[in-house]
């Protein structure tokens, strides 16, 4: 199941949205237990694309590209060995 904030790709175009599939998103929303995603999509401009926060789409629409790390260390200096 993706998460919140993953970094992804759609698997086709959707030219009825703007979105080619090499364009990258951000899950933005998990909807409906997991079954569906809002994603915010940018274009090469790195501008959103307005039209894809307002469509769902499923897991199967997407590939992963970046798992979102919410790792956070408590002590820096300490995790940088400082």
């Amino acid at each position: 199941m993706l998460k919140l904030y993953d970094i992804v790709k759609l698997k086709k175009d959707r030219l009825d949205l703007g979105i080619k599939k090499n364009f990258t998103g951000t899950i933005v929303d998990i909807c409906n237990d997991g079954k569906a995603y809002t994603v915010e999509f940018f274009d090469d401009n790195d501008e959103t694309i307005d039209e894809s926060l307002y469509v769902y789409f499923e897991e199967s629409d997407l590939i992963l590209v970046e798992p979102f790390n919410d790792f956070i260390p408590a002590n820096l200096e300490l995790a940088s060995g400082k």
